[in-house]
Parts: C-alpha cells; sequence; structure tokens
C-alpha cells in the first residue's frame, strides 16, 4: 500500500496528524521525557503500528491522543494533535468529551482492570451508546446485543446480563472491543489488546479487529512489541525507541530494507524456523545493553551505548528523523 509519510501536498484524506509531541512527567527527583518529540500521521482507512521496546513511549502517545495523560504527574509539554483539521490539544474538555468514545476510541491493555467490576457489560457497553448516540434504553440494549454478536461472543443476551469475572480472558477483549467501536469510530487505538490471550484467541482478535476495519473503514493505531502481529495488521510501521521514532515506513519495507540498527537489532530477535548445527536450536538473538533512563537521557542519539554501528559522532549529535527514499525515514547517521 503506497501511503505518504508527512506529505504536505495531500491531506485531504489524512485523519490524525501530530506534530513535535512532548510529554514530560514530574516526580520528585526527576523529569522523564516520555515522549520527545515525535511526529505521525494516520490516514483514513490505514493502520498504523507503533512498536518498540515497553517503556519507549508508545502508550503516553496513545493517551495524548485520547487526552487521558495523568495530571499530575504528566503534562503536554507542547505540540499538535490534529483530529481533521482541528487540534485537540485546543479543545475544552467537553468537547474532547464528544471526540472521545465517539469519533475516537481505545481498547487498553487489561480488560480486567478497564472494566468495571461492578457492572455488567451490557450496561459498560450501553453507557456509551446512549451518551454519544442518544438512544433509548431499550434501542441501546438492542445495539449492544447486536455489538456482542459482532465481535463473535457467543450467547450475547446472556453475556449482556453477566459481570465482567464472569467472562473469560479473551471474551473480555472482545466486550472491550465491542464498547469501543460501539459508537463505529473514525480512528480505533489498539494497546497490545492480544498481550495477555494465548495464541489462538489472540489470532482471532486480530483477524476480528482486521475484519472491522474493513467493515467500517476505521483507521488504527496498533501498539505493540510484537514484530509478527505488525506485519499481519499495520499498513505503515513507526518504531519507537528512548521516546522518540527512529524509524518510520511502509511495512514491506521494514521486513525487507529495515535501515535503523534498532529496528534490525528487533527483527534479529524474532524465533527463526529450523535447527541449528547438529540439530541443536538456535539460540534467540538479543539487543546487547539496557534502554537509556528517561530521567537521564544520553547526549546523541539514544541508541548509540547499544548499537554495532556506533561511531564517535553518535555520541555528540542525535541524529533526525530524515527522510531516505519513499515512503522511508530514518533517524541514524549511518543512514
Amino acid at each position: 500500500m503506497s501511503l505518504s509519510l508527512e506529505s504536505t501536498r495531500n491531506t485531504d484524506n489524512i485523519l490524525i496528524r501530530i506534530e513535535d509531541l512532548k510529554v514530560a512527567f514530574f516526580t520528585h527527583n526527576a523529569t522523564v521525557k516520555a515522549v520527545d518529540g515525535i511526529n505521525l500521521q494516520i490516514r483514513e482507512g490505514q493502520t498504523l503500528g507503533l512498536v518498540g521496546e515497553s517503556g519507549c513511549g508508545k502508550t503516553v502517545t496513545a493517551l495524548s491522543i485520547m487526552h487521558l495523560v495523568p495530571s499530575p504527574p504528566g503534562k503536554i509539554e507542547e505540540g499538535r494533535i490534529f483530529y481533521k483539521q482541528q487540534d485537540l490539544l485546543q479543545v475544552s474538555r467537553e468537547e474532547m468529551r464528544k471526540v472521545r468514545g465517539n469519533q475516537i476510541s481505545m481498547i487498553f491493555q487489561e480488560p480486567m482492570s478497564s472494566l468495571n467490576p461492578l457492572f455488567t457489560i451490557g450496561d459498560q457497553i450501553g453507557e456509551a451508546i446512549e451518551t454519544h448516540q442518544k438512544l433509548s434504553r431499550k434501542q441501546s440494549r438492542e445495539r449492544t446485543i447486536e455489538l456482542l454478536n459482532l465481535v463473535g461472543i457467543p450467547s450475547a443476551e446472556q453475556r449482556f446480563r453477566e459481570y465482567p469475572h464472569q467472562l473469560s480472558g479473551g471474551m473480555r477483549q472482545r466486550a472491550m472491543i465491542a464498547m469501543a467501536i460501539s459508537c463505529e469510530p473514525e480512528l480505533l487505538i489498539a494497546d497490545e489488546p492480544t498481550t495477555a490471550l494465548d495464541v489462538t484467541i489472540q489470532a482471532q482478535i486480530l483477524e476480528l479487529l482486521e475484519s472491522l476495519r474493513q467493515r467500517l473503514n476505521m483507521s488504527i493505531l496498533f501498539i505493540t512489541h510484537d514484530l509478527g502481529i505488525i506485519a499481519e495488521m499495520a499498513d505503515m510501521v513507526a518504531v519507537m525507541y528512548g521516546g522518540k521514532i527512529v524509524e518510520y515506513t511502509e511495512v514491506d519495507k521494514i521486513f525487507t530494507n529495515p535501515r535503523h540498527p534498532y529496528t534490525i537489532g528487533l527483527l534479529n530477535c524474532l524465533p527463526q524456523m529450523g535447527t541449528g548445527e547438529k540439530g541443536k536450536k538456535e539460540r534467540l538473538a538479543t539487543i546487547p545493553g539496557i534502554v537509556p533512563s528517561l530521567t537521564d537521557l544520553p547526549s546523541g542519539c539514544r541508541f548509540a551505548e547499544r548499537c554495532y554501528q556506533v561511531m564517535e559522532h553518535c555520541h555528540r549529535e542525535e541524529p533526525a528523523l530524515k527522510e531516505i527514499g519513499e515512503y522511508h525515514r530514518v533517524s541514524c547517521w549511518r543512514v
């Protein structure tokens, strides 16, 4: 799929555009630069995969779009987040409540902690419908049961009356998806929605999300650390490291022509089929070193201490995210 990155020539079908977003968390002892000047865009009907290790800023980016960064201790210090032509960081709380859950929805990482244990599944899904769609109680119930059927929950009328603890992990995640799509949002943010699920249920959830994207013509921001899921789900991929975007391109190019050493390292960590010498299984590759602390970031490139291609200049100056070809940007002095 040929989709532009940061094109200023054609912005007609850009749904979300993030410009120079900086988010920090303030503690008694330090300032954590969770997101440090990122630029992203998502087009209508497109799935953008946001990938990277835990703590790199993926979830904070999603929470910023939703206006859900906890304050205090968090604060969006700079940047703009455009939903179509509207800067979401400039709208009032009341205006944002009309957008959140209606035009933009989010599936959170852990459904058991995201669903309220005191209310039935039907009540929780129905609340969003009644709030944004202005339907009657009866219409809301019918719509909720329709959604439970749509996301593949069996015996939907029975599940409508059940509480989160009565559902399996896979069904709770499906209920979260039903809640997120209840108002047919234009953007669905999926924050590692399959992390706690077994492989079979994971495949079903991914298939469900893709079918919903096509059926509703949604855009999806898919957050994960799993490049296998990225290969299956995404059109475009942004690789994050230490609060920065280090590579940004079409999904095929990430696997066929990765250019940033961190991206290459992530791909080398993927399990390989087959065996090594004398029939022994080869050990998984790893990226040496540790992720730098976001409270004490190094000067220069943030990946320099772990990079196998490091030069002296990498320690002195931070590389910009520069275009190296059609639909491909990389933040590396070697490229």
